[in-house]
């Protein structure tokens, strides 16, 4: 439910941590040299240096024993303020501070901790060769981290209709989401352009792209392959579908990696000999076609969907597991999707792996390439 101001807040019950998160969804309207300030933005928003205000904003949670991460994906921005749950209502005004103060932000020198994603993102190499053109492609550090640069890119980003706050605190969601309503009074104007609902589908172009670079220190051969589809946003993959993917990868021996933009299942690869490592690769790929033909049985559906079910409510019994799945589910549309996924998994059948199996052996793929040159 949104705040007075149009906020959208999603809130769960959680144990004795409390954890306050704010999404920001990135858009293609970002230039490449605004794309290299969003790791420093990010760090900015968790540090909360205000010009005109000697504390830092931050600094009001680790006086109560919490702590402020950060970090940025390759299609959203997320920070995260976590306290003893009896002091939620400090990290809600760090947030809502934060907020305001938007437009007098300072870079920071301080050392802000990474915040791991619910899931693990596509790895940078990936995305660079399997979407080429788009704005995942472009690298999110390295550019200007001025007070003015950063101001102004704060200002671009932080939209009402952009950004998803979540909180996860001891108290019932309901009367979590009326404090939360109460303490947030900030307002955030809306895009200039309206924002599409959900997460823009990549268009990703098809066949196998390849890279190769030489080791001087190994022997052998590794190499890593993604093969690519669109991710959980609404214009994208549904959960069942989602679902379906993630139990192939573990039955397959491989990573399902994701963001709301973009899903992907990867797979290690090594060889002994660099002149093998190609053969070595097209085992997961015969693996893969061989499910898209016949089934698998579904005794081993049953123990892969046991398996990543148990997985992914291990990791919600966490309050910031909790606050970054709620927090990306509403950045893509929908916060019913944490549950839908999870419930999804339990649906899956043998024909919908072997249905995921043909898209992904059909679909495009990357393969990075690391060759041994040590004799």
């Amino acid at each position: 439910a949104p705040t007075k101001a149009g906020l959208p807040v999603v809130a769960a019950q959680g144990g004795p941590w409390a954890v306050v998160s704010l999404h920001v969804r990135l858009g293609d309207d970002l230039t490449p040299a605004e794309r290299r300030s969003l790791k420093p933005l990010s760090q900015a928003l968790a540090a909360g240096e205000v010009q005109g205000r000697a504390r830092a904003i931050g600094a009001d949670a680790s006086d109560v024993g919490g702590t402020v991460k950060a970090r940025v994906d390759a299609d959203a921005v997320a920070v995260a303020w976590g306290v003893p749950a009896e002091h939620v209502d400090v990290a809600l005004k760090a947030l809502d501070d934060t907020l305001r103060s938007r437009g007098k932000l300072n870079p920071t020198t301080q050392a802000i901790p990474a915040w791991s994603s619910s899931d693990p993102p596509v790895d940078p190499a990936a995305l660079a060769l399997g979407a080429p053109g788009t704005s995942l492609a472009l690298p999110t550090s390295g550019g200007p981290a001025d007070a003015p640069t950063l101001r102004a890119l704060a200002d671009k980003v932080l939209r009402r209709d952009r950004i998803a706050i979540s909180v996860v605190g001891a108290q019932a969601p309901s009367d979590r989401r009326a404090v939360a309503h109460k303490a947030l009074g900030a307002s955030l104007p809306a895009s200039t352009a309206p924002a599409a609902a959900g997460t823009p589908l990549v268009g990703l172009p098809d066949g196998t792209r390849l890279v190769e670079h030489d080791d001087p220190n190994a022997t052998g051969a590794l190499s890593t392959v993604w093969l690519l589809s669109p991710g959980r946003g609404t214009t994208g993959a549904d959960a069942r579908d989602r679902a379906a993917r993630a139990v192939l990868a573990r039955m397959a021996g491989g990573v399902s990696e994701g963001s709301d933009a973009l899903f992907a299942v990867a797979f290690l690869v090594t060889s002994k000999r660099p002149s093998q490592i190609a053969r070595a690769e097209a085992v997961p790929m015969r693996n893969l076609e061989s499910v898209a033909t016949t089934p698998p049985p579904a005794e081993a559906v049953e123990a892969a969907r046991a398996q990543e079910k148990a997985a992914r409510l291990e990791r919600l019994k966490d309050a910031t597991e909790i606050a970054d799945a709620l927090g990306r589910a509403l950045l893509a549309g929908d916060p019913s999707l944490v549950s839908k996924e999870v419930n999804a998994i339990g649906e899956v059948t043998p024909d919908d792996v072997a249905k995921a199996a043909k898209a992904l052996a059909a679909g495009p793929r990357v393969i990075v390439r690391a060759l041994g040159t040590k004799r």
